[in-house]
């Protein structure tokens, strides 16, 4: 019964301050943009650049960090990679101060 009355609690909260959303929920995390590693962001989620590159080979075929435009930890635990168009070598992303996505900025962007 607690858990139940915990979780309605939480979610009247996150619906009435939609900050709090993000607190409990958490928001996704970029862990690699235009080819380069945020160590910051890899170590505050306790991953290893081998488990981004695991994530790369599967279904893009990447082989080199540098063919990534961005690997995001979505919220789910999955790794989300995306690969670099040609002649695409720059690119701007909104983020928070702990280097997280803004919520609802990562389709505009892309």
């Amino acid at each position: 019964m607690t858990l139940f009355t915990t979780d309605i609690a939480l979610s009247y909260l996150k619906r009435w301050w939609p900050r709090a959303g993000h607190v409990i929920d958490g928001v996704p995390t970029i862990l690699v943009v235009d080819g380069v590693y945020d160590s910051s962001a890899l170590r505050g989620c306790r991953i290893d650049r081998d488990d981004i590159m695991e994530a790369a080979r599967r279904p893009e075929g990447i082989e080199s960090v540098k063919d990534i435009k961005f690997a995001i930890l979505e919220l789910s635990g999955a790794i989300i990679v995306i690969k670099k168009q040609k002649g695409s070598y720059h690119c701007w992303m909104p983020l928070t101060r702990n280097r997280s996505v803004e919520p609802g900025t990562l389709m505009s962007v892309l």
